[in-house]
């Protein structure tokens, strides 16, 4: 029997500065809805706060800032960023790839943050 092969992201989100927080929590219940769906490992999760944007975006100057780390499979990823890209209150996203080829059964070697463990369960 083959043993599947995973791969490590981490994936990069700025939000808009004015969004409601039903709106927030919304957004974040459907991204925790995919991450459990396709049975995703997060291994970090933070809220980086707001900051001022480099360049102007749609007329922003300044964002919230959200990062995730997380073991899953490829198709992951094309579910997460459709539905970053038809959130609303999403300005820009950015998911780099980390590593290849983990082994599904050899994921003991990660360690998770208190905080990721928390919103995974």
């Amino acid at each position: 029997m083959a043993v599947e092969k995973l791969r490590r992201y981490e994936l990069i989100y700025l939000v808009h500065p004015e969004a409601e927080e039903t709106q927030l929590s919304r957004m974040g219940d459907r991204i925790d809805q995919v991450v459990t769906d396709f049975e995703a490992l997060v291994l970090k999760q933070e809220d980086c706060g707001k900051r001022k944007l480099s360049y102007e975006i749609e007329k922003v100057n300044k964002a919230y800032y959200r990062y995730m780390e997380f073991v899953t499979r490829p198709a992951m990823i094309a579910e997460l960023e459709r539905v970053l890209r038809l959130t609303d209150v999403v300005i820009r996203y950015q998911t780099i790839r980390l590593e290849d080829g983990i082994r599904a059964d050899g994921l003991d070697r990660f360690e998770i943050e208190p905080a990721a463990e928390a919103t995974t369960e």
